[in-house]
């Protein structure tokens, strides 16, 4: 028996063509596409525009990073700016309050004004914190491209509009619905400010020093001693 034929009978699987693995880090691709390929292009644009910035994240890392095709981003999303405004949507605290609050609002018996203020604004504060690096390359984001810009006012008047209207529900006495919708707004930026740009704080020490600060009927305007509680 010659050589080669003794090699190939000692090695069977010579000559077969080697099995493709996935390079490392990449995420296996869903067939056909689906919610799980959605999801995974979204924690890709989140986590590589947070490290890289919008405008230094081209559209084939984000594939490779998500472990789909290119053209997927493109069927999902429309193109690089419309991922943003998904993120903006699907992964930001603002759009996602609406739920927040809903749930909040269907417990019997429902929070009073101060307890309202306090679960919301530390769920807030929360998801900000943990989404913070996203955000700040969203606010980057929001200077420059005026759709963008327009998606997050839009996210922004819709969750004061809930928060405003369930806040003028749960105060005692009652608050005008305009009124309210004023202080959830003062309330909610002063949150996500503390989040995104604050020192690491207990977010309950966080809440009670900013909810003291909200001029709710009944009560005189307090100092302002919040930064005092934060230690700043």
């Amino acid at each position: 028996m010659v050589k080669h034929e003794k090699d190939a009978q000692a090695r069977p699987d010579r000559g077969r063509p080697a099995s493709k693995k996935p390079p490392l880090g990449r995420r296996p691709r869903e067939a056909g596409g689906g919610p799980q390929t959605r999801a995974a292009i979204l924690d890709a644009g989140m986590e590589l525009f947070a490290e890289r910035g919008f405008d230094g994240t081209p559209v084939k890392k984000i594939a490779k990073a998500a472990g789909v095709a290119t053209g997927l981003i493109f069927h999902y999303f429309g193109n690089k700016e419309g991922l943003l405004r998904a993120l903006i949507d699907e992964r930001t605290a603002l759009p996602l309050l609406g739920g927040t609050i809903a749930e909040i609002a269907s417990r019997d018996p429902r929070p009073e004004a101060d307890a309202l203020l306090t679960e919301v604004g530390r769920s807030v504060y929360l998801m900000a914190r943990h989404s913070a690096p996203m955000l700040r390359v969203m606010v980057r984001e929001i200077l420059q491209r005026e759709q963008v810009r327009e998606h997050w006012d839009d996210a922004r008047q819709r969750a004061f509009t809930v928060f405003g209207q369930t806040l003028s529900e749960a105060a005692s006495p009652s608050i005008e619905p305009e009124h309210a919708r004023a202080l959830a707004r003062t309330f909610l930026d002063t949150v996500l400010f503390e989040a995104l740009f604050g020192p690491d704080v207990d977010a309950d020490a966080l809440m009670a020093s900013i909810v003291r600060t909200v001029n709710l009927p009944g009560r005189g305007r307090p100092a302002a001693d919040s930064g005092a509680q934060r230690g700043s």
